[in-house]
């Protein structure tokens, strides 16, 4: 017998009732957990998939050494940028873009984005990278340039709403600004940027891929941000020259384009822990990340979006339909 609160006029009656419940004639009362939600439940459905919007926001070093080589790496840079940018013009990818360090910044700075996330947006980024000249400045403040993405006034178009973001991140350095730059100018340690990289990810649903290039970057800083990351690409990409550069941006951003997909039904809480994906009718494993290549994952804080990991991406050919869906509730 349940317990009610209420208010008793008569003595007697709050008399009778503790009588009760002393004899055990009512049972003895917990109070229910407030905070406690319901089970969620599951619906079983055959689930359509599309081809995701996913956002990739391109961070570049443009620190003083960018300036070094014939032709410089900046120039290079500059080349490789601008030709991929056309040829991804047009696709399902929204771009943005960002530098580190800022103009004038040093090792901090408060200036906002270059350019936030937005569709066709493709001319305005190649404008601000045909305006740019890398920073005289010998600081490289790479943990800073991750940092910024944590914050949530900044790039609110990049990490708002259910699109899949990626960070893509290229470098010729180190970093030699540090965690506080203005308390003290220490370099980052990896596991500093390991860890920011993991807080993007937790916090802002945004997965991070990097690309080195040169001989001077530091092997285990870029290789701690991505493994950190959350994709497939788990160790940097060594690049030395514009082909390479270019090569490595098309291999990531057609893994990015072709291998996000989404549920295009709404999906309940309670039911995506029961989705299978199937193809050709082969069940694909849920895989914590992709750095074995085969399997998929969710992407975002909400579970919005779908990656298929490169291998099973590749056996995939691009064709959807051969992907398959659906909720198969125990």
């Amino acid at each position: 017998m349940r317990r009610t609160v209420v208010r008793l006029a008569g003595v007697g009656v709050v008399l009778f009732l503790v009588g009760c419940w002393k004899t055990g004639l009512i049972d003895e009362y917990e109070d229910p957990d407030p905070l406690a939600l319901p089970e969620p439940q599951c619906h079983g459905s055959d689930i359509t998939l599309a081809t995701a919007l996913p956002k990739v926001m391109i961070l570049l070093d443009v620190s003083s050494s960018m300036n070094d080589g014939t032709p410089s790496k900046w120039r290079q840079a500059r080349g490789a940028l601008i030709e991929i940018l056309d040829q991804y013009r047009g696709t399902n990818i929204e771009f943005g873009f960002d530098v580190f360090p800022k103009r004038g910044g040093g090792c901090v700075s408060n200036k906002p984005i270059v350019q936030d996330t937005r569709k066709n947006n493709v001319d305005k980024i190649i404008d601000s990278i045909n305006e740019l000249i890398p920073e005289q400045a010998t600081t490289t403040p790479l943990y800073q340039g991750l940092k910024r993405f944590t914050q949530k006034e900044y790039a609110k178009e990049f990490v708002s709403g259910d699109q899949p973001g990626f960070l893509l991140l290229v470098s010729d350095g180190a970093d030699s600004c540090g965690t506080h730059p203005a308390v003290a100018i220490v370099p980052a340690q990896p596991s500093d940027l390991q860890q920011v990289t993991a807080d993007l990810l937790t916090d802002r649903g945004v997965r991070t891929l990097v690309i080195g290039f040169g001989e001077e970057v530091s092997e285990k800083q870029l290789d701690a941000i991505a493994q950190a990351g959350g994709t497939e690409f788990s160790e940097y990409l060594d690049v030395q020259n514009k082909d390479q550069l270019e090569q490595a941006f098309d291999t990531i951003l057609a893994s990015v384009s072709s291998c996000t997909v989404f549920p295009i039904e709404k999906i309940d809480r309670g039911s995506k822990d029961h989705l299978n994906l199937y193809l050709d009718d082969e069940l694909i494993e849920l895989v914590p990340d992709c750095r074995e290549g085969t399997g998929w994952i969710w992407l975002g804080n909400n579970r919005d979006s779908i990656q298929l990991c490169e291998e099973t991406c590749a056996e995939m050919e691009e064709d959807l339909s051969r992907l398959s869906a659906a909720i198969e509730c125990d």
